[in-house]
């Protein structure tokens, strides 16, 4: 029988358990005796153990990766991003980062040697140890500046940016706090996520789809300066959240995909919200994803017009026909 500690290690880690840990949980005759002929356990590598009644998944592959390397190990550079949901990789093989000036012998990871990391830069996902959004983010915005320009670097960096704050993983205090003890320290990566952090305070609400930066693409500075994202009313009530609002009077923009706002029950909810905007004292304008890729003239010169243009009431506006209209 294991004992309970080691048991409860296995559970933790996906079946999995190093030697290095071992030496911290069990005394030696138990140890020799777990890793010399115990019939509950195999060996995955020359440092890791197994528990045959774990079943066989990709995370615990991962963790293999991580535990092989050593302690402080983490998932690191294309795993991290990819487990993060941020970057166009896959996650094996495993690439796992360590803090250390060397590692000796063949490791079944891709080994990522780490200047330095505070314990605040690491994390758990699932059980396995991993980068934060944060950094996996600056060690994505250096691996393009070493493959491109570092305007284009940027420019790549402020896309996976705006996805993961828009998944809710960045903490917007953290990311400027990293690249602000990051700088000096020659971080590859740095100045690039530098340019795209600049223009993002910590409160920064990036908008909620393609479709939304679309809109703000077609619509002139002077209207997009006065509109503020993803803004909440009605808390007293139910929270709704719109996608845009004007800051020089009540107006709410709604921008609808035609594959969530076209169904009846859609539309019945979508009038239901647009009549409560309504009882609160907004104007609700509504565009159609047609509209944003196909009308975007209509769309701009709709904006131009109610941007300067107060209603004394507050009024629906539908500048152009919707998909079940057309």
């Amino acid at each position: 029988m294991l004992p309970d500690e080691l048991l409860d290690l296995f559970h933790r880690q996906h079946g999995l358990a190093a030697t290095h840990q071992l030496r911290e949980l069990i005394s030696n005759p138990e140890r020799r005796r777990t890793v010399r002929s115990h019939p509950d356990i195999d060996w995955m590598t020359s440092r890791v153990l197994r528990h045959r009644a774990a079943p066989w998944s990709t995370d615990q592959e991962l963790m293999v990766g991580v535990l092989d390397s050593g302690p402080g190990a983490l998932l690191w550079g294309k795993t991290a991003t990819c487990r993060w949901g941020f970057g166009r990789f896959r996650s094996l093989p495993p690439h796992v980062g360590v803090v250390r000036r060397s590692i000796g012998g063949e490791r079944v990871a891709q080994i990522h040697l780490l200047s330095s990391l505070e314990p605040s830069d690491r994390t758990l996902l699932e059980g396995l140890p991993i980068a934060r959004p944060e950094v996996a983010l600056l060690w994505l915005a250096g691996m393009w500046t070493h493959r491109l320009d570092v305007d284009r670097a940027a420019q790549r960096t402020a896309v996976a940016l705006d996805q993961a704050w828009r998944q809710g993983l960045v903490d917007g205090a953290f990311l400027h706090d990293l690249v602000a003890r990051s700088g000096g320290h020659g971080r590859s990566g740095i100045v690039a996520l530098r340019r795209v952090v600049e223009c993002r305070p910590p409160g920064y609400k990036p908008a909620g789809s393609r479709l939304e930066e679309r809109f703000e693409e077609i619509v002139p500075w002077t209207v997009r300066n006065q509109l503020e994202r993803q803004v909440t009313v009605d808390t007293e009530t139910v929270t709704r959240t719109t996608d845009f609002r004007l800051r020089t009077w009540p107006l709410v923009v709604e921008v609808n995909g035609e594959a969530f706002h076209t169904s009846l029950s859609d539309r019945a909810a979508d009038n239901e919200r647009y009549r409560r905007f309504v009882e609160l004292g907004f104007s609700v304008v509504i565009f159609w994803e047609h509209d944003i890729w196909h009308e975007s003239e209509t769309v701009r010169d709709a904006m131009l017009h109610l941007a300067s243009h107060p209603d004394p009431s507050p009024t629906i506006h539908r500048p152009t026909k919707a998909p079940w209209a057309w």
